[in-house]
């Protein structure tokens, strides 16, 4: 039985080699130019067009081929999560603390850890000594638990240590920050 080539569609873009990135309806060397990021700037409607198309085309497939990849490749997967955590610290506890604030339905606002860092001039909240960036933990002033929100201003530098053995134990008038009524 003689085998059928498969035809593709034309690029989009060029109109002249056949399509192989069909999400984004692009020939291999035409995809090679997205990577540039000049190129990206300034097709970015275009691109982003394509895609949205081809998601609408496609309900699914993204979500299947994720899942698919994750059980086949766990360990890499897993392993890539743990480096991420382990380099990201304060990324990963100002994820936790918005996760954990939006669960209860406290305010939850997205803010830069570093910015938090700026404003109290990287001095610890509850014993007042500076902070070094190893050390470093974000103390909510209300706590989560007790019903304070994941926001800018009730959130504060503090020591690692000293912000565990706060737990929810303090008042905010016992903090050295002024609240803002919020």
């Amino acid at each position: 039985m003689p085998r059928i080539p498969m035809v593709r569609p034309l690029c989009d873009k060029c109109k002249e080699r056949p399509m192989v990135y069909m999400a984004l309806g692009l020939c291999r060397n035409c995809r090679s130019k997205l990577r540039n990021p000049i190129y990206y700037q300034n097709n970015k409607e275009h691109i982003l067009a394509k895609s949205k198309q081809y998601r609408e085309e496609h309900p699914g497939y993204a979500d299947e081929s994720k899942r698919k990849y994750r059980e086949t490749h766990r360990k890499e997967c897993n392993q890539r999560i743990a480096n991420w955590a382990q380099t990201h610290k304060l990324e990963r506890a100002n994820n936790e603390a918005r996760r954990r604030a939006t669960k209860v339905q406290n305010g939850v606002a997205i803010f830069d850890i570093n910015d938090i860092i700026k404003r109290d001039k990287s001095l610890c909240g509850i014993c007042g000594k500076k902070v070094l960036r190893k050390d470093l933990a974000f103390d909510h002033i209300i706590p989560i638990a007790c019903g304070g929100g994941h926001i800018p201003s009730n959130v504060q530098v503090s020591h690692c240590w000293c912000n565990s053995r706060k737990g929810i134990g303090y008042l905010p008038s016992q903090t050295r920050l002024a609240m803002e009524v919020i």
